[in-house]
């Protein structure tokens, strides 16, 4: 599939948007899993959304500099994101193996399929707040701040569900 820069998501937009800006310093893009860490100690991955990104920036935030931050907190809400599905998806397996049951709803493809509306949900929705920029430089900052909000709540609901609950 081809990806124009007007008609690509964020996620395709972002490696384009690296090669064309000039190296950022890597102790800067280095503050996000520090950041992030530090704060999930004692707060939800929804409390922690963006707050690495406005460390990482620094006291001049640009449009550049906000991408660059953005990207790598997205990042790593999607990695966390994933352990979390993971570890949800295992709890489902062990509750469909515990029930013995020959027919009816499996937990891991029911939790598979919500995953996959959700992943939908979330790049359509975000690219709707991109829209509201009409395609301007804060398009990117809209979708990707976005896009860090409702992985970094959604790391949270995979987590209870990992945990047990039901």
């Amino acid at each position: 599939m081809r990806c124009c820069w007007k008609g690509c998501s964020m996620t395709r937009r972002w490696p384009l948007l690296l090669l064309l800006a000039a190296p950022v310093e890597a102790q800067t893009l280095a503050l996000v899993p520090v950041v992030l860490d530090a704060c999930r100690m004692t707060l939800t991955a929804a409390e922690c959304a963006g707050l690495a990104t406005r460390a990482c920036q620094g006291d001049n935030p640009t449009t550049y500099s906000g991408t660059l931050c953005l990207q790598a907190e997205y990042e790593h809400w999607q990695a966390a994101m994933l352990r979390a599905l993971d570890a949800a998806e295992a709890v489902a397996r062990q509750r469909d193996a515990a029930e013995q049951r020959e027919e009816g709803p499996s937990r891991v493809l029911g939790l598979i399929a919500v995953q996959g509306a959700w992943e939908n949900f979330r790049n359509a929705r975000c690219h709707y707040d991109a829209l509201s920029w009409w395609g301007g430089s804060g398009a990117g900052m809209a979708e990707g701040s976005c896009l860090v909000r409702l992985t970094a709540a959604q790391v949270d609901d995979l987590e209870r569900l990992a945990g047990g609950e039901r």
